[in-house]
């Protein structure tokens, strides 16, 4: 059952793009295994200094200062670019584009579903 659940959430191709170009431990499962652990560590690593970083400035005894950028066009251009992190994702799960098909599936596996 275990692995039946693994084939089905990864959805290798046996002799497929990722299994015989990549030359790594995990052939087929490579963007499954890229996908689910490395960006899902990245973002809980992510979250957990953005929250102590806020737990450093809402503490009054804190060394922690908040940053004043100098002008407004940085507020600008890192507003840009945050909604462009977050519509990225959102336009690729409606219209079924994926970044790991090499190999012509016509629907997004389960892993890239739950971005």
């Amino acid at each position: 059952m275990g692995l039946e659940a693994l084939v089905w959430y990864c959805r290798p191709v046996p002799n497929g793009d990722w299994a015989t170009t990549v030359d790594n431990a995990f052939g087929a499962y490579t963007p499954c295994v890229v996908d689910s652990l490395v960006i899902c560590i990245s973002h809980l690593v992510l979250l957990g200094l953005c929250l102590y970083r806020i737990w450093l400035i809402t503490d009054k005894n804190s060394k922690a200062q908040h940053y004043c950028l100098r002008t407004n066009y940085y507020n600008y251009l890192l507003g840009l670019l945050a909604a462009y992190c977050t519509v990225q994702p959102i336009f690729r799960l409606f219209m079924n584009v994926s970044i790991f098909n090499l190999d012509g599936q016509t629907a997004l596996a389960p892993f890239e579903v739950h971005e």
